[in-house]
């Protein structure tokens, strides 16, 4: 009897290790597998937004950069006072085309460009790219390449910079928010606008 209680108590206390190395191993799986997911999330993210057009009345949908969440300072002039933007050249809508082409198929850019893409910039003073977000106007799009996306906005910051002049001319550099439609390589014509940032 005695001998058959120990033997008991032994196959009781090794389920009981058993049961607590398995509620371990899963309790770092668990948190790998959270870990890999925010890191995951952080690298291919985009900050998704749907609106109601005001005008049209049809949804907007934004793909926006985290940091163009973040406030920036407008361009002042040497009394503090906000300074106008007179001029303004990019450095090349042929180099802009070329990296869409190289990034996407042709049938992709003509779904995408079927109805109005916009691509907002943050742009420093000096004509530098710091954020890039994409925001299709009045449509919702069935089908949208997410990482080719961010591949485009990351080959705009690289290689696509513009020129200002500016009344007065800043004192210190600012920010400037630039929009430039997108998706017109095989849909043209390209329009460009500016103004100053918040």
């Amino acid at each position: 009897m005695e001998t058959n209680f120990k033997f008991n108590s032994i196959l009781i206390l090794k389920y009981l290790n058993m049961k607590k190395v398995y509620v371990f191993f899963t309790v770092i799986f668990v948190v790998v597998a959270i870990n890999a997911f925010a890191q995951d999330s952080q690298e291919n993210f985009f900050l998704i937004k749907k609106e109601k057009n005001s005008i049209y009345g049809n949804t907007d949908v934004y793909y926006l950069d985290p940091a163009s969440k973040e406030q920036y300072p407008s361009p002042k002039g040497g009394k503090g006072q906000y300074v106008e933007v007179t001029g303004m050249e990019v450095n090349s809508i042929e180099k802009l085309k070329q990296i869409e082409l190289k990034i996407f198929k042709p049938e992709e850019i003509k779904y995408l460009g079927t109805n109005s893409c916009i691509a907002n910039f943050i742009v420093t003073t000096s004509g530098k790219i710091i954020s890039v977000s994409f925001s299709f106007r009045g449509w919702e799009p069935a089908e949208v390449p997410v990482a080719k996306l961010k591949e485009y906005a990351s080959q705009i910051k690289e290689n696509i910079t513009f020129e200002y002049s500016f009344r007065p001319e800043p004192v210190q550099e600012g920010y400037l928010q630039q929009s430039v439609f997108v998706f017109r390589s095989l849909n043209p014509p390209q329009n460009i606008k500016s103004k100053a940032g918040n």
